[in-house]
């Protein structure tokens, strides 16, 4: 909640607009650093020795407060990376395995292989998947949890959730489209690949990929 402080300019004393306070250790595992309040200045983000920034780097003080969301500091592990986003759980694995026994591994947790429901979303988890392959060398191929089984080209996600935003890639060849790596058909399952620019791609459920995000509500 944004607040106003009295300033003195002379002989005259007025009112400026400041951002709520941001007490140094409100980030966990990390520290917040705000020299100023005012409109235009920045609270930047650090995290402890071993952790990584998943997130802004810093916020701007506006009118309105401070802009965008927390970072978070996490470890970035195999066989799992954990982190959290708009009430959700997240676990990156880092295991090989079939989209179908990345789902079942995903329900023996709790939850499904993730639903990507906004582009917000969609933007963190590959903040996540990006430090994974740059920290730990994980390739980037990630199940997700949409697919075409139940109906040819009629993706919907496990989660029972609508699918009103995608991120295919737009190709050649546009995604999706039922053809897999190898050139043969059958591609039902969904999932981000690196090669893609990070976007999806369609592919056989029954084939194996190094990695899979699973989400927990």
């Amino acid at each position: 909640m944004d607040r106003e402080a009295a300033v003195a300019e002379g002989d005259r004393v007025v009112c400026v607009i400041q951002c709520e306070d941001i007490p140094p250790d409100s980030l966990t595992n990390g520290t917040v650093t705000v020299k100023e309040r005012n409109i235009g200045s920045t609270a930047t983000f650090s995290c402890d020795a071993g952790l990584s920034l998943v997130g802004r780097k810093s916020n701007i003080c506006t009118s309105s407060g401070w802009k965008g969301k927390f970072p978070q500091c996490i470890k970035m592990l195999c066989p799992e990376t954990v982190a959290y986003f708009g009430g959700s759980k997240y676990i990156f694995k880092c295991g090989s395995a079939t989209w179908i026994d990345s789902e079942a591994n995903c329900n023996a947790d709790g939850g499904h292989l993730a639903s990507i429901e906004t582009a917000e979303e969609n933007t963190f988890l590959l903040d996540v998947i990006v430090l994974m392959q740059n920290i730990l060398g994980v390739p980037a191929y990630f199940w997700i949890g949409l697919t075409d089984t139940n109906a040819e080209m009629s993706f919907k996600w496990l989660s029972g959730k609508p699918l009103n935003y995608s991120n295919w890639d737009q190709g050649p060849p546009q995604q999706p489209d039922n053809i897999n790596s190898d050139g043969s058909t059958g591609a039902h399952c969904a999932l981000i690949v690196k090669d893609d620019s990070f976007r999806w791609t369609d592919e056989s459920c029954n084939k194996v990929f190094s990695s899979s995000v699973c989400e927990i509500r």
